[in-house]
């Protein structure tokens, strides 16, 4: 697109950013990186998966979100706009510490803003209806307000992955604009943080469930619903953006880089390297190149490549955090094989040094306390420090949850234990028998924290969420898994 495009849309991202900051008294987020492709296919084609407009992610390396420059007519209501504001909104909802929100509730709120129309007069607009789903939303098979308060209780099939975003959307908006049932929602959410019972949280904030549900179906047929608008004195104004041009080397490994971003496998890794090597040859002196390499060779299994890479990286700016971090990775391997002190030591040297570089990054500290348990040792007090102070920094990452849940426990802090993990065992987009949900199962069975440690290394609970055995672990429980079903067969 061309800059003034860029800076329009730019822009744009910061108004809806300051609505966003407004409404859920959000101070402070990880900055997020935007990738825009040229269409939704072009998303779908990445991702690997053909029923997505946009997808959101963060982890302790950084927040990103892919979204289209275009949407043809064949997804109905969907915009560009709309599929930015969407992806937008999971950010700021999830940068909230403190608060889980369910899962119908997530792709509802998503929805609702994705709506938000931007003004002319610097105003924004909420509350306009989701035409893009207005089909499901009247659909035959929707979901009662029941189905929505246990939909992350139970297996849901694919045919009603979308009722989550359309009579989520539909509740949200009855619950927010129709004036009907002030406090509600909030109260709901209250009692489902304190409890975890979402059923039963939604009968004491609603009532009768099936009065709601009636309620809601006939909000839906009314000619027009409530809007509001929210004043651009009431918004911040955002500062000019500053744009700069890529250098042929970003512009030319930006392809592999992105794919290396959103995730690669035992066999997407070696050929994804493969393809990047010979490009990034061609800019040594690159440090954004030879940093994005470095990834590639470290996921690939090339230490001696990414080790190597992260020294062309760190050679043209000495102080990229990225690099110092690969460096510390390949060390921590080298580590792994050898049992020394001396090459742990190595690796941590190389995280403490990326955490003097950016003391607010949070992939230093998890690098930092992955380290010892990686080693089969208790993390000291100043790694479990560090690792509390990465999940404020990116609360959206559920296996930074995971871990500082352990440590809680470990400290005898149950209840809080329970409340940083929640978000992540009740994560709409993770299986209902994942790990974090089942040691919340645990957890409430009233369990000790003595019994609970206990829980968590038989199950090698930290191993699954650590950076260096974290994929291992879960190859070794596919291929488990696999076996099981060959049993089966046999039988």
């Amino acid at each position: 697109m061309s800059e003034k495009a860029m800076r329009y849309e730019t822009e744009r991202l910061e108004r809806f950013d300051s609505l966003m900051r407004m409404l859920f008294k959000v101070q402070q987020t990880v900055p997020v990186s935007v990738y825009v492709l040229p269409s939704i296919r072009d998303v779908q084609k990445l991702a690997h998966n053909g029923t997505i407009g946009g997808f959101y992610n963060a982890d302790a390396q950084l927040a990103y979100m892919f979204v289209p420059q275009s949407v043809d007519e064949a997804y109905g209501g969907l915009t560009p706009a709309s599929v930015a504001q969407h992806e937008y909104t999971h950010h700021m909802l999830l940068s909230n510490l403190d608060v889980y929100v369910p899962g119908w509730a997530t792709e509802g709120l998503a929805e609702f803003f994705s709506t938000a129309k931007l003004n002319s007069d610097g105003s924004i607009t909420v509350g306009s209806p989701d035409n893009a789903r207005a089909y499901d939303i009247v659909g035959m098979s929707r979901w009662t307000v029941k189905d929505m308060l246990t939909s992350d209780d139970r297996e849901i099939g694919t045919d009603e992955i979308p009722e989550k975003y359309s009579r989520g959307w539909a509740l949200i908006d009855y619950l927010w604009m129709s004036g009907k049932r002030p406090g509600q929602y909030a109260k709901f959410i209250e009692l489902l943080n304190q409890s975890g019972d979402a059923l039963a949280s939604g009968q004491k904030a609603f009532g009768d469930l099936d009065k709601l549900n009636g309620e809601l179906n006939a909000y839906l047929t009314q000619r027009s619903i409530p809007v509001s608008r929210i004043t651009a004195a009431q918004l911040h104004t955002p500062s000019q953006a500053t744009i700069r041009r890529l250098s042929d080397g970003e512009a030319a490994i930006l392809p592999y880089r992105m794919q290396s971003l959103i995730g690669v496998d035992e066999t997407t890794a070696p050929q994804l390297a493969d393809e990047a090597r010979p490009v990034a040859a061609k800019f040594p002196n690159d440090t954004f190149v030879q940093r994005a390499l470095a990834e590639m060779e470290y996921d690939a299994k090339q230490y001696d490549a990414a080790d190597a890479a992260a020294d062309r990286a760190l050679a043209a700016d000495p102080n990229n955090l990225m690099a110092m971090a690969y460096k510390g990775r390949v060390a921590a391997q080298r580590a792994r094989k050898s049992q020394s002190a001396a090459d742990w030591q190595t690796a941590r040297s190389w995280f403490l040094k990326a955490n003097r570089v950016d003391t607010n990054h949070p992939l230093p500290f998890e690098l930092y306390y992955d380290s010892f348990i990686t080693a089969g040792q208790v993390p000291p007090a100043d790694a479990v420090t560090g690792l509390y102070r990465a999940v404020e920094l990116m609360p959206q990452d559920t296996s930074l949850r995971a871990r500082a849940a352990v440590e809680l426990i470990r400290a005898g802090n149950l209840k809080r234990a329970r409340a940083v993990l929640a978000p992540a065992a009740f994560d709409p987009h993770a299986s209902q028998d994942n790990a974090e949900r089942k040691l919340v199962e645990e957890m409430d069975k009233g369990e000790t924290s003595q019994a609970l440690l206990a829980y968590v290394d038989k199950q090698r609970f930290l191993q699954r969420f650590n950076d260096f055995t974290g994929l291992e672990i879960a190859k070794e429980e596919a291929e488990k898994n696999k076996d099981k079903e060959k049993g089966k067969g046999k039988s």
